[in-house]
């Protein structure tokens, strides 16, 4: 018996071997499964943040392009304000070059006023010391060189109209005298 029992004993190890390897091999099989869903689950995890990851750089990139292009109509904005400020300074430039030539000739004809006075000065000097009759007669003479071709070209228009009317009175005469005789 002890035999039988020993080969029940073995049998009953065979059967519980068996059934370990069975539990073991159904535990394998669970596990593969098991792995087979974590990997599926981990793939489709995975190509969901693929996905998000490439909406989320797209609307980067488009954030981007549109912040470029703002950046871009700014850029032109300022060149064309940079542009019209140069062109600014170069009129003021202009304007100011003009403003200084007109005080530099404003300079020379206080200049030339200042000698012009200190030549009245002197000739006011000049005259203080001389009498009243050779004072008029200074002036008389200036004043005829200073107007000297007013007056002859007056002078000269004076000789034309005694000119022409005598001519006139000529004219006149003959036409009487001819037309008593007749």
């Amino acid at each position: 018996m002890f035999l039988v029992a020993k080969l029940l004993e073995s049998k009953k190890v065979s059967q519980a071997e068996i059934k370990a390897q069975e539990l073991l091999k159904s535990a394998e099989v669970k596990k593969e499964e098991m792995l087979k869903k974590a990997k599926q689950e981990t793939d489709v995890s995975l190509n969901k943040a693929k996905q998000e990851s490439e909406n989320i750089l797209n609307k980067a990139r488009q954030e981007s392009n549109e912040l470029t292009k703002k950046a871009e109509k700014l850029e032109e904005r300022l060149l064309e304000k940079e542009e019209k400020l140069e062109s600014k300074l170069e009129e003021i430039g202009k304007k100011q070059d003009a403003i200084l030539q007109r005080e530099e000739n404003v300079k020379q004809k206080q200049e030339e006023l200042k000698k012009k006075e200190e030549e009245l000065g002197e000739k006011l000097s000049q005259i203080a010391k001389l009498s009243q009759e050779e004072a008029r007669e200074l002036l008389l003479q200036q004043v005829s060189e200073k107007y000297q071709k007013d007056s002859i070209t007056q002078i000269e228009k004076y000789k034309k109209s005694i000119d022409e009317r005598k001519n006139e009175i000529a004219r006149e005469v003959i036409i009487k005298s001819i037309q008593q005789y007749a």
